[in-house]
């Protein structure tokens, strides 16, 4: 937004307004662009009306002081082109149980020391307009240059299961994610999984995979053996194929791997066949996680429900 150079109080109002922008921060370099001298800068933090928050970066005393305002903070200490990335544009963009720090973590084009505890600076070479987005009113790396970036400092199977709630949160899509992991991937760590991951031709691979590892999982576990890949029926015809079905306890389970049914009709008819499969057997969902990291726990719920059973099973055709 621009702002048109003002004098005395009238400059004030406008720094204010500025700074609620801003969640109550504000540059002394937007000060003077609004006619905001050092002089009266000075004035207003004796008379305690704002306070330094970093250097150069003030903070008006009657505004909140939150973690969103800090992130804000630091960003703006860091100068221009600075964007909030790596864990903290993971909480930003609603993708918190993948955070591992509670550091501010800052992207920077220029090297940039933070003068205060808990800030972590980011330098990079490279961070085009279609890597930049903003939540909240925080500039930060977009989703899937996030996604790109974190994959840098976690294991295969965290990776995996952030590409799956990035898509499924739709802070990135699954052909943008691909466009992006193939642009950056020269050099960078862990890349090479995402553009595997969400290549157009990788679903059959990605799901044999995981099917795989749950059938793995569940004779190691105890839990007998299903039928794979099942076509399903109900009385008014062809449900589905399901993942896995146990035909004598009228039991289902669909493993939910790479979830890109995002929009609002695929969505629908997943909520329809769920629901029809519902009718007549017991269904159980799960993620990747569950199967890959608390497999054990599946098993006992997969045990109980197969040794409640219950139902007669509908025929397969």
């Amino acid at each position: 937004m621009a702002y048109t150079p003002c004098m005395g109080r009238e400059g004030k109002v406008e720094l204010r307004h500025l700074a609620a922008t801003q969640h109550g921060h504000f540059t002394n370099a937007q000060a003077a662009m609004l006619g905001v001298s050092s002089r009266s800068l000075t004035c207003m933090r004796r008379s305690g009306e704002i306070e330094e928050a970093h250097l150069g970066i003030a903070r008006f005393n009657g505004s909140p002081l939150t973690w969103h305002g800090r992130v804000m903070a630091a960003v703006l200490a860091a100068g221009p082109g600075a964007v909030a990335g790596y864990d903290t544009a993971l909480r930003l963009l609603g993708l918190s149980r993948h955070a591992m720090t509670d550091a501010i973590e800052i992207v920077t084009p220029r090297p940039w020391l933070p003068d205060r505890p808990g800030i972590v600076a980011h330098r990079t070479r490279q961070l085009e307009r279609c890597d930049r987005g903003v939540c909240e009113s925080i500039p930060l790396t977009s989703g899937a240059r996030t996604v790109i970036d974190v994959a840098g400092r976690r294991d295969r199977t965290d990776t995996t299961a952030l590409v799956d709630d990035a898509v499924c949160a739709r802070v990135t899509t699954r052909r943008w994610l691909f466009l992006r992991g193939r642009a950056l991937r020269n050099g960078r760590r862990g890349v090479g999984l995402i553009v595997s991951l969400t290549h157009p031709d990788a679903a059959a691979e990605f799901w044999s995979w995981l099917e795989r590892e749950a059938d793995r999982q569940f004779a190691r576990h105890g839990v007998p053996a299903p039928l794979w890949n099942t076509r399903l029926y109900d009385d008014k015809g062809y449900v589905g194929v399901v993942d896995a079905l146990w035909k004598a306890a009228s039991t289902v389970a669909e493993i939910e791997g790479l979830r890109f049914h995002t929009n609002p009709t695929q969505r629908r008819n997943d909520a329809r066949r769920y629901n029809r499969i519902s009718r007549r057997h017991r269904l159980l969902r799960y993620t990747w996680l569950d199967i890959v990291e608390r497999p054990a726990e599946v098993a006992i719920e997969l045990r109980e429900a197969l040794s409640v059973g219950g139902g007669d099973p509908l025929p397969d055709r």
